[in-house]
């Protein structure tokens, strides 16, 4: 009988494989929470579960763009976390935080052995924190004004910023917060978590004003 191999990942491919993860992940969460249209996006199958992708060559073409460069810095070892931000329009105000924070071995970037973790192993745990992303809109609260998003980067202090790129401080949300899974490709690996306000947080907030 023939033995079977499963492919191994490279620090490139760990690199391709965490930024189209970002790619499906934040599509997911602009889908859910209603950032744009539900007839702007259509329906994809990957990592085994039915996500949601923008057909929008607008916020495609951004996307990209960001992600290319997210790319770069994750094969030099220099992204320290991606922030997907909401925030309400009407309010000015951040809502919602979705964190990714990536870890790298320090001798990953010299070594440039194949790691000892197969694709297919590194698939399985993308799948059970995308299942995750995707079930959360049952338990966050609802969303029901117009609101905008930003991408934060956040990298090495030596990363050379692009041009057109704007620097940004902390973005600091006070309310709940949900941890996620995890996964790891052998190079790099990334951990989750949500923070949201809620009702209430928005009444103390009034309460606290009044007070003053």
């Amino acid at each position: 009988m023939p033995t079977v191999v499963e492919q191994a990942i490279t620090l490139k491919g760990s690199s391709d494989m965490v930024s189209q993860f970002f790619s499906y992940a934040i599509n997911a969460v602009l889908y859910m929470r209603g950032v744009y249209p539900a007839e702007m996006f259509e329906q994809r199958k990957a990592y085994d579960v039915n996500l949601m992708v923008a057909t929008d060559q607008r916020l495609n073409a951004y996307l990209s763009q960001v992600l290319e460069q997210v790319k770069i810095w994750l094969s030099s070892g220099m992204v320290e976390s991606l922030v997907l931000v909401l925030t309400d329009v009407a309010k000015a105000k951040q809502i919602e935080k979705w964190t990714f924070n990536i870890e790298m071995g320090e001798d990953a970037v010299k070594s440039r052995k194949k790691s000892k973790k197969s694709i297919k192993q590194a698939q399985k745990e993308i799948q059970a924190l995308m299942r995750q992303i995707v079930s959360s809109v049952t338990f966050l609260p609802l969303i029901s004004s117009p609101c905008s998003f930003d991408l934060l980067i956040y990298c090495d202090k030596d990363a050379a910023t692009p041009e057109h790129w704007e620097e940004s401080g902390p973005c600091d949300i006070v309310g709940e917060k949900i941890q996620l899974a995890e996964y790891s490709t052998g190079y790099h690996r990334v951990t989750g978590s949500i923070c949201y306000t809620t009702d209430d947080d928005d009444e103390e907030e009034e309460e606290e004003s009044e007070s003053l």
